[in-house]
């Protein structure tokens, strides 16, 4: 994804950190941030996803988008947030786009890291298809 004239967009992936630690640093998306897709990995592993973009603004980080994973803390059934992935510039790409790039680097990390692959149950879509996902994460699991 390049924009004519300006910087390559580059992906930095959180997973093996703590900031993509389930509830660890008590974050949470913005209210803008938009579903991309809930899937259901089997035993306890349902995840949804979401994206939020961060322009460049006062106070702003950095201008990009933040890929987001939701979960349920088993105890309370209250909802817990992690950053697990981050792309930049923004630069008004499709959002689709955007989620299809940073979901299948934070999926390579992931194997990496030692997430089994095992299908994908595909709960709700967002920004992103049924299909979309299912071939994300083939592509990611290869």
């Amino acid at each position: 994804m390049n924009s004519s004239g300006s910087q390559r967009f580059e992906v930095q992936s959180y997973i093996g950190s703590d900031i993509a630690q389930m509830g660890v640093l008590g974050e949470r998306p913005p209210e803008t941030a938009e579903p991309v897709a809930s899937v259901y990995l089997g035993g306890n592993d349902y995840r949804i996803y979401l994206l939020s973009t961060e322009k460049e603004a006062l106070g702003a980080r950095k201008s990009g988008w933040t890929l987001w994973q939701m979960g349920h803390d088993y105890d309370t059934g209250e909802p817990l947030f992690c950053r697990i992935a981050f792309g930049y510039p923004y630069d008004g790409s499709q959002s689709a786009l955007v989620a299809e790039r940073l979901l299948t680097q934070v999926l390579e990390d992931e194997l990496h890291e030692g997430l089994l692959p095992s299908p994908v149950g595909v709960e709700t879509t967002g920004l992103l298809s049924a299909q979309d996902v299912q071939r994300i994460f083939a592509k990611a699991f290869k």
